[in-house]
């Protein structure tokens, strides 16, 4: 790790890293390289940032809507509460390559109802 001692910033991607990798990083590391996490979802490109100094929380990308829903209804679910982790926005892909069936990307794909970005 001494060698990158010298970056102000190392950027991770795709899966979450574990928090032995993110403790030896801040251990070993001077606090001035920061320590991002960038996460994508196969259905995505890039959908959310984090600071891994601060917590493994992410912060939604500007233009991505987060939703949470009801897996049953896909309605939107009251705050604290369980349900399925929807994304919207530009990011989104249009549609599955040719490789996966219509009623996987239906399952996968879902039409909202516009509503209130406030409410969501």
């Amino acid at each position: 790790l001494h060698a990158l001692c010298t970056l102000e910033k190392i950027m991770l991607c795709g899966e979450l890293p574990s928090c032995i990798v993110v403790k030896r990083a801040m251990d070993e590391l001077p606090s001035t390289v920061e320590l991002q996490n960038l996460y994508s979802s196969c259905e995505c490109h890039d959908i959310g940032i984090g600071d891994l100094r601060e917590s493994f929380a992410l912060t939604p990308l500007p233009h991505v809507m987060v939703h949470v829903l009801d897996a049953s209804t896909s309605h939107p679910v009251a705050a604290g509460q369980r349900g399925v982790v929807h994304i919207s926005g530009p990011s989104l892909a249009l549609r599955y390559d040719d490789r996966f069936s219509a009623s996987m990307e239906q399952q996968r794909f879902l039409e909202l109802p516009l509503q209130d970005p406030e409410t969501l």
